[in-house]
């Protein structure tokens, strides 16, 4: 039984140590330019990747206090921009945990309450989340999620992600955000036909 040849192509790493094929075995297209100075390097897949510079570089474009932008300038997750893609029109969106930052280091005390942060507004990131909070938290994702079918789909495809590793991890998390696209596709098309109907 012989290995296939594209699996072998992306186990061979070029001099810098970075593979620098996609999952397809073809070089990544390059991503789009960040309009701002001095953000962190992103981290995820390239799709999440590209999806998070165009949501970092619209939210930055809007007014924040200096400490904001500041704070969402060294978010490296590609999945927190994802997962915060309401911030461009709300300007709301949830505090960032420490292994999301640049430099950030996952602590054992640390948790995130799920709620959504006013810009300006502090809260501290070493009070955890009551075990009660965090379990209606997730109750309350998972009723929300199960509304809409392409959301359920997304989120099965997110947790199923989480455990497998490499390409199949990859091909998973591909798939969840295709899901994630097309129920977005779906609210805007759904709402621009509400607001149509109200004119």
């Amino acid at each position: 039984m012989s290995i296939n040849p594209k699996i072998l192509a992306r186990m061979k790493l070029p001099h810098n140590g970075q593979p620098d094929l996609g999952m397809t075995g073809e070089p990544e297209p390059a991503l789009p330019h960040d309009r701002h100075l001095d953000c962190a390097p992103l981290t995820g897949a390239w799709k999440q990747r590209k999806w998070a510079i165009d949501l970092r570089n619209v939210a930055l474009d809007l007014k924040w206090p200096d400490a904001v932008g500041e704070k969402l300038r060294n978010i490296k997750d590609a999945t927190w921009w994802i997962a915060n893609r309401a911030i461009v029109t709300s300007m709301k969106f949830k505090e960032p945990s420490p292994e999301q930052m640049r430099g950030g280091v996952p602590t054992a005390n640390t948790a995130s309450s799920g709620r959504l942060q006013q810009p300006g507004r502090s809260t501290s990131l070493a009070t955890p989340a009551a075990p009660s909070a965090r379990v209606s938290d997730a109750a309350e994702f998972a009723a929300s999620v199960s509304r809409h079918p392409k959301k359920a789909e997304a989120a099965i495809l997110a947790l199923l992600s989480r455990l497998y590793k490499g390409p199949m991890k990859e091909t998973l998390q591909g798939k969840a955000m295709t899901a994630v696209i097309e129920a977005q596709f779906e609210d805007g098309r759904d709402l621009d036909a509400i607001k149509k109907l109200l004119t």
